[in-house]
């Protein structure tokens, strides 16, 4: 079950980076905005910029962004298949 007074504040600073990375982190707040609620998506609540930096409020999601579960995720079938192969 999700705890909704846990939340995320990413903070992505403008002033030390590059434009390309800079746009990246806009349109990434932008696309957060514009998604519907789905169980499966990560909940945006705002996003703002203060003091050169962007930051965008999210649903905290305890077992971490979806690299880290799909690395984890194929870490664990490498590991499977070398056990595997072996016997």
């Amino acid at each position: 079950m999700k705890d909704p007074s846990l939340y995320v504040l990413k903070k992505i600073q403008l002033k030390e980076t590059k434009i390309k990375q800079q746009l990246s982190a806009i349109k990434e707040a932008k696309i957060m905005s514009d998604l519907e609620e789905h169980p499966n998506v990560i909940k945006f609540y705002t996003s703002f910029v203060e003091n050169d930096a962007l930051h965008i409020l999210m649903e905290y999601a305890p077992k971490g962004d979806l690299y880290k579960v799909s690395y984890n995720f194929f870490q664990m079938l490498i590991i499977i298949n070398l056990i595997n192969f072996r016997f």
